[in-house]
Parts: structure tokens; sequence; C-alpha cells
């Protein structure tokens, strides 16, 4: 499990700073754009998920999040959302919808970049690339901040993974809910590195057969460092901090460890 988290680790810090936009910012909001940075933490979240649980692999569907394009999407007013086609690539399925939200909070039915102060996304992804692996994940990510010069990502994710063995037989299931908080993302040449911002995450591993269920806790920080800190707590195993350094600086990832906190 050591190895897979440390994988998943690198994997993640590469993902958060690709919403790098390398180019200052100004205070309008670029649909594209801003679409794109809630597509790379949900595709990069998912991927750590599922490489925390021992399946790298199975974060492969952020390259078709970032595939779909927002002219495509349709504005229904009964609802407010832009709903997008669905996606059918690599064994996932991907449905997606976003609301785009003026400054008081009321939803625009145009992208009007001068008054589009906030996006709101929700992301549901189903599948696998294999016949071993089969994830159900939701997300309901808010992206404000869109008028200044620093956006902020606030949302929840619920995540199901499920492994299979090579009889199609499960081997393990994984629960996780995680919570964003303040993610200040990067946007801009000069903000090479998410400002601050939390994510936490809870859930279960269980492995099927009569094995063992453990719960764990999981948090990722950020504090405008090119260093990101991870903290994990395995109920009846070990606790976990790592310093991870962040795109484009180097270094290499340094962990302790300690007894459980749960």
């Amino acid at each position: 499990m050591r190895q897979s988290h440390s994988t998943s680790v690198l994997l993640f810090a590469a993902l958060i700073a690709a919403c790098d936009s390398g180019s200052p910012t100004t205070p309008t909001s670029s649909l594209d754009a801003d679409l794109g940075v809630v597509e790379v933490v949900t595709g990069g979240m998912s991927s750590y998920s599922a490489a925390g649980s021992g399946y790298v692999g199975s974060g492969g569907f952020a390259p078709v999040l970032r595939a779909m394009q927002p002219s495509a999407c349709a504005y229904n007013e009964a609802t407010q959302f832009f709903t997008c086609p669905t996606v059918s690539s690599g064994g996932y399925i991907v449905a997606r919808k976003f609301r785009l939200l003026d400054a008081s909070g009321a939803s625009l039915s145009s992208a009007n970049p001068e008054t589009v102060a906030a996006i709101r996304a929700v992301i549901d992804v189903q599948g696998g690339p294999s016949s071993q692996a089969l994830i159900s994940r939701h997300e309901d990510n808010t992206l404000s901040g869109l008028q200044t010069t620093t956006r902020t990502l606030d949302g929840t994710a619920t995540q199901d993974l499920t492994l299979y063995d090579g009889n199609g037989l499960v081997t393990m299931l994984t629960h996780d809910v995680s919570v964003t908080t303040g993610l200040a993302v990067v946007n801009s040449v000069e903000q090479r590195y998410p400002l601050g911002g939390t994510i936490i995450s809870d859930g279960t591993i269980t492995y099927a057969g009569g094995g063992s269920s453990f719960p764990y806790h999981r948090e990722i920080i950020f504090d405008g460092s090119n260093i990101m800190t991870m903290k994990q707590s395995v109920s009846g195993g070990s606790t976990m901090t790592c310093k991870v350094p962040l795109a484009p600086s180097s270094g290499t990832v340094t962990c302790t460890f300690g007894s459980t906190g749960l």
C-alpha cells in the first residue's frame, strides 16, 4: 500500500499543478479554461483515490473530461443548467452539466465573460478501463471568484471503487467521500501553486470473502508553497504524513509513519 500511495500522491500533485493557465489572469471568465480547472481537479482526485486503493490505472478518464466542448452543451431553462452530451471513452461513461452564476448567485443563460462570477459543475463518471475495476463517482464543485484574480474551488465528491479478480469475483470495495474547501487554484504565471485550501476524505476499504473492513481519513493541504502535505490514518494500521513537491519544482516525496490515529 505504501508504494501505491506514493505513486498516487505524485499523480495528483502533477494534475493539480496543471491548473496553471500559463498566462496572467484577467478579471473575466473564460468558460473553456475555468471548466478545465474543475475537470483537472476532478480527474486528479479520482485518480488519486483509485491509486491509493492499489489501482493506479483507473484514473484515466481525465482526458475524456477535457475533451468535452462547452459550446456543445445546451441550456435547460427549467433546471438552469447547461447539459453536455454524454461521452463514452476507454470504458468510461461521463455525464456533465454546469451552471453559470453571476455575482449575486443568480443563474445566467449565456456565457458572458464580463458577468460570470462562478461556475457550478456536476460530473458523473461510471465504468472502468478493464473488467477488473469499476468506478462510480459523483462530483459537485463550484469554482468562484472568476471576476477576481483568485479562483477558489469548493465542493464534494463521492466515489465507489470495486475491484475484481480474473474470474469476475469481487476482491475489494472502497467508498470515499471528500470535501474540497477553499482550494485557491493556480491561475497565473506568478501564482505557481495553490495559495491554500484542503481536500479532506473519509472512506472505507473492504476486502471481499469475509475480509476485514478498514476506515481511513485523509487530508491534502495546500499553503501557497511548492510543497503539498498529505496526511492519512487507517484504522488498525498506521498514520502517514507526506510532503510532496508540486510541479514544476523538483524534489522527492518524503513520508513519516506512526501509529494509527483512528
